[in-house]
Parts: C-alpha cells; sequence; structure tokens
C-alpha cells in the first residue's frame, strides 16, 4: 500500500486514516497489509507503527548502469 500526503494537509491525520481504512479493507478481504516506507521518514514509520505495523524486513533497490 502507498499512501502521499500533500505536504499542505500533513499533520491533520489525513494519512494515517487512509492508512488504517486501506488496511482494514486488505484484512477483510482475507489478505496481508504491507507499509513500505524509507527508512529516513520517521513520521511515516511512527505512523505505521501507531497503526499496529511492526517491522518484518528491510529492503534495498540498486540502480544499476
Amino acid at each position: 500500500m502507498s499512501v502521499i500526503t500533500h505536504p499542505d494537509f500533513r499533520g491533520q491525520g489525513l494519512g494515517r486514516s487512509a492508512v488504517a481504512h486501506l488496511a482494514q479493507r486488505a484484512i477483510l478481504s482475507g489478505l496481508l497489509p504491507q507499509y513500505r516506507t524509507l527508512e529516513s521518514n520517521v513520521g511515516s514509520i511512527r505512523l505505521a507503527e501507531a497503526l499496529g505495523f511492526q517491522h518484518y524486513a528491510t529492503s534495498m533497490a540498486v540502480r544499476l548502469k
């Protein structure tokens, strides 16, 4: 799942509400929701933790020339 909140609207709970809704819909559909963000995005990590997401894995993207 991916939710991006416009900078002018951050801090109002909109991203949290959207993620909570999407996660609930996924669970009710028999799916396992995954939350992905950059390790440097502390606010996003806090949001995920507040909603009950737990760190499971770390991935790395590599661009080859």
